[in-house]
């Protein structure tokens, strides 16, 4: 499902409801208004609701492949080599600010960037103007420079701490929003008995459906579907 068409009393309930049903947050939408609200007479008669048409946004996977194709020379070298020490000036947080700023110089936008090392984890919280650029459709762009930086500074540095980037509180909200969705669908379900197949996924949201309903009793869940196209089948089972 690429879109849907939802009624509210205004527009902030309509679009909650859309996001629901799409299971996806206010990033990855673009709302269109398709009749504004209208009080009746009496404040009842003749009134009419707010209707949208809320839709994915077009996707450009240019940011995706740019990623992979500036750095791909420099992930090859480091495949290939053993790894080296941080020098003695150099912290991790240094290291990962500056392979995070490259990207956004080749990606050409202007975010705002804070590492944070912790005791397992080094957290990169980006914001500023052009942050949504890096959050993609699904999270994909975002999750494509987690895993580019953790390439980086595993093979290259011998990092062992894993490196989590984050737009905001944007996989907060996303994972919400999918368990919200894994959890309607999964009462649908329940009530039909019929199997019911989500929309394509990324891997990190399929996971997040697989545990939020590994809990539920009659219900099972399974990935079908190759690549950008593999998505969760929700079913009932005895």
């Amino acid at each position: 499902m690429n879109e849907v068409i939802q009624e509210g009393r205004n527009k902030e309930e309509a679009l909650k409801a859309a996001l629901e049903k799409l299971g996806v947050t206010r990033e990855d939408v673009d709302v269109e208004v398709l009749e504004t609200h209208r009080e009746g007479l009496f404040g009842f008669i003749g009134s009419r609701p707010v209707k949208i048409r809320v839709f994915l946004k077009q996707h450009d996977d240019s940011n995706f492949n740019r990623i992979e194709e500036d750095f791909e020379d420099e992930i090859g070298h480091v495949q290939g080599n053993p790894h080296v020490a941080y020098p003695d000036n150099v912290t991790p947080e240094d290291v990962v600010k500056d392979f995070v700023t490259k990207v956004f110089s080749c990606l050409e936008v202007k975010c705002d960037i804070e590492v944070i090392e912790g005791e397992n984890n080094i957290y990169v919280d980006i914001g500023g103007d052009d942050s949504g650029v890096i959050i993609g459709k699904f999270g994909q762009t975002l999750d494509a420079l987690q895993f580019l930086t953790n390439v980086i500074m595993t093979k290259k540095y011998g990092n062992k701490k894993k490196i989590l980037v984050n737009v905001g509180d944007y996989r907060q909200r996303r994972e919400t929003s999918v368990k919200k969705l894994a959890r309607s669908v999964a009462r649908k379900v329940l009530k039909s008995k019929k199997p019911e197949a989500l929309a394509p996924m990324p891997p990190q949201d399929r996971r997040i459906v697989h545990l939020t309903l590994s809990t539920y009793d009659h219900i099972a869940t399974t990935s079908e579907g190759t690549g950008k196209n593999r998505k969760v089948i929700i079913s009932y089972k005895d």
